[in-house]
């Protein structure tokens, strides 16, 4: 094992912890990640049952020689809310991808920091006893595999482990990341659409320079203000004024309210794809659509783009102001749409033709949040 690891400093996180995680991350997930609940259940029920608990570490604790293996759910958000997962399924992927590089990890990270995939690692980390890096690949959710800062980094995907509920294992070796994805994404429907992953294989040094970082941390803080925006007399207001002041970094800007009058959702290619359509609260004024591939990728309001990815969108209850991913979107609910800045890595012209509207097969060109907002 590598030395390095600065046990005194780690974050032990509480039940309550990993409760308002999930929630900021599925808020961070623009729709997409995962369905936390299952998880959440089966972290209760570890926790209650007395076994470790999982601690968090920042990337500066990390040895430069640490082993750091990223470890998240792979399949389309509609299939895997009605699929049972287990910890042992993304424990099965993990040791199998030890085995296959002969080297134990030293850490996890988070692929991306979605609602489900947020807590992957938690439940491996205490299953295994590892620390958890604070920080991802994405700071949100992306769809593809090689979506990621660690890949557009130069950290490859590959070698990688994928398990299905069977514990049926593949390993790939495929590159670039691209076509490692192709490979997945076969993989995946074969075992249903639903499966558990370990893959990027890197180094602290090269964590150091490729992982979005302290994203567990914002996914607490943004937990804690969606738990008090539900107290308040006015929900979004609270939420959106909360972000600016507590979590300045996500600069979010209220989009759009309105009710959900059309939604079409489909699986196809093994992603959640579709569109659904908001009337505006008032009679008067334009409606909105916003498209999705698992994740909320553009909002448009009179075929003008209000958002694009790699933007965050997030949808939220209009109630509540808690987050409503693509397959819990429904006929006649009352939303509210806000837009957060991503992460500067997924703005430069490599990175644009990763994760920007055209790498969906959207006719836009990426144009900032903040420059759409003033365009209004």
């Amino acid at each position: 094992m590598a030395q390095g690891l600065d046990a005194t400093a780690a974050w032990t996180l509480s039940i309550d912890d990993i409760e308002r995680i999930a929630t900021g991350a599925t808020l961070l997930g623009a729709g997409g990640g995962g369905d936390p609940y299952i998880s959440l259940l089966a972290a209760r029920q570890m926790y209650e049952a007395g076994g470790r608990k999982a601690t968090v570490i920042s990337l500066d604790q990390l040895a430069d020689d640490a082993l750091v293996l990223c470890v998240a759910g792979f399949g389309a958000p509609t299939v895997m809310k009605e699929r049972l997962f287990e910890p042992a399924h993304v424990l099965h992927a993990l040791r199998a991808l030890e085995t296959h590089i002969g080297q134990k990890a030293d850490a996890l990270i988070a692929a991306e920091m979605g609602g489900g995939n947020a807590l992957y690692p938690v439940l491996a980390a205490a299953e295994c006893g590892l620390p958890i890096v604070d920080g991802d690949g994405m700071g949100r959710a992306f769809p593809e595999l090689q979506m990621t800062s660690f890949s557009i980094g130069g950290v490859a995907a590959a070698p990688f482990a994928m398990t299905d509920e069977h514990l049926n294992t593949v390993i790939c070796n495929a590159k670039p990341d691209k076509r490692a994805e192709a490979f997945a994404r076969i993989t995946c429907m074969e075992m249903g659409l639903s499966s558990s992953l370990a893959a990027y294989p890197m180094t602290g040094e090269a964590a150091k320079r490729v992982v979005i970082r302290d994203t567990m941390t914002l996914s607490l803080k943004l937990g804690q203000i969606i738990s008090a925006a539900r107290q308040a007399a006015s929900p979004i207001d609270h939420l959106v004024n909360a972000i600016r002041t507590e979590a300045p970094t996500s600069e979010a800007v209220r989009l759009f309210d309105g009710k959900v009058v059309d939604v079409y959702r489909s699986t196809e290619r093994g992603f959640a794809v579709g569109w659904f359509e908001l009337a505006p609260v008032s009679s008067n004024g334009s409606g909105a659509r916003i498209e999705f591939q698992n994740e909320y990728l553009a909002l448009t309001v009179d075929q003008r783009p209000r958002a694009l990815a790699p933007d965050l969108i997030c949808v939220v209850d209009a109630e509540t102001a808690e987050p409503v991913p693509t397959p819990d979107v429904r006929f006649g609910q009352r939303l509210s749409v806000l837009g957060l800045a991503c992460d500067q890595t997924f703005k430069t012209e490599h990175a644009l033709s990763v994760v920007g509207p055209r790498a969906f097969g959207l006719h836009y060109d990426y144009k900032p949040l903040a420059e759409l907002s003033r365009a209004k």
